[in-house]
């Protein structure tokens, strides 16, 4: 910026270093291919002579209602929505309530990145990544995820730690 030219200069020429931002949205893909697998896992009953099979499955709509399939896309930040539920739950006296639902780079369980932990989302490398729809009234827990990838890793495996409730889960 400099004064105006005059013969007599009454202001110090300026010199200012500008730069500007622009807003720039680039779209992550994963690198990596989808394989969702229907989760079933068949725990004990403590309440009743049997056992009960926990579901979890991802879907790519907010109904719930289409689930993820290997030739989805999809790319970091998308939102992908997980149901864990157990279908044959007494809903007039029983509910299902996911405790912690955690993230491994592989399928030993040995790192760990908490989405939620004790019933509320966590706080630290997994914080904002999990919204909760519903969760210990029903049968089915249902969360709204932002898709993420794990350094160093092609695979991202979910898992959920549930407890089942007589009545209220509160």
């Amino acid at each position: 910026m400099f004064a105006k030219t005059n013969p007599i200069q009454t202001i110090n020429d300026a010199v200012m270093n500008i730069s500007c931002t622009y807003a720039l949205r680039l779209n992550t893909s994963l690198n990596m291919t989808l394989h969702p697998i229907l989760g079933i896992t068949i725990i004990p009953s403590s309440i009743a002579n049997g056992t009960y099979s926990v579901y979890m499955v991802a879907y790519t709509d907010n109904k719930y209602l289409t689930p993820l399939t290997e030739s989805d896309p999809l790319y970091v930040e998308d939102t992908i929505y997980i149901s864990v539920f157990i279908p044959d739950l007494n809903a007039n006296t029983l509910n299902l309530k996911v405790v912690n639902l955690y993230a491994s780079p592989d399928n030993s369980t040995s790192l760990q990145y908490y989405l939620l932990q004790n019933d509320c989302p966590a706080s630290g490398v997994g914080s904002g990544l999990l919204t909760v729809n519903n969760n210990g009234v029903g049968i089915e827990a249902r969360f709204a995820m932002k898709v993420f990838q794990i350094a160093n890793s092609n695979s991202v495996y979910l898992y959920a730690e549930v407890a089942i409730c007589i009545g209220s889960c509160n």
